[in-house]
């Protein structure tokens, strides 16, 4: 599974979200899925659209699931 979420607010002054959901492959653990789904939201420059619009504070979160489990990792 993978998904990429945008949260943008109507407010240039308040944060924007940027969320990438993956679940872990088999025999990457769960650092590696953090880091590549960090790298994927840097690589296909998903904050270009939000930067457009004047928001500067951009928050990035790698969301990543193996089984019930979660692990957060913020940029």
């Amino acid at each position: 599974m993978k998904c990429q979420q945008n949260l943008v607010p109507k407010d240039k002054d308040r944060k924007a979200f940027i969320i990438e959901l993956k679940t872990i492959r088999k025999r990457e653990t769960k650092d590696e899925s953090l880091e590549n789904a960090l790298k994927q939201i840097e690589d296909r420059k998903y904050e270009a659209e939000i930067l457009k619009r004047g928001i500067k504070d951009i928050i990035k979160l790698a969301v990543v699931f193996d089984g019930k489990e979660v692990w957060v990792k913020k940029r």
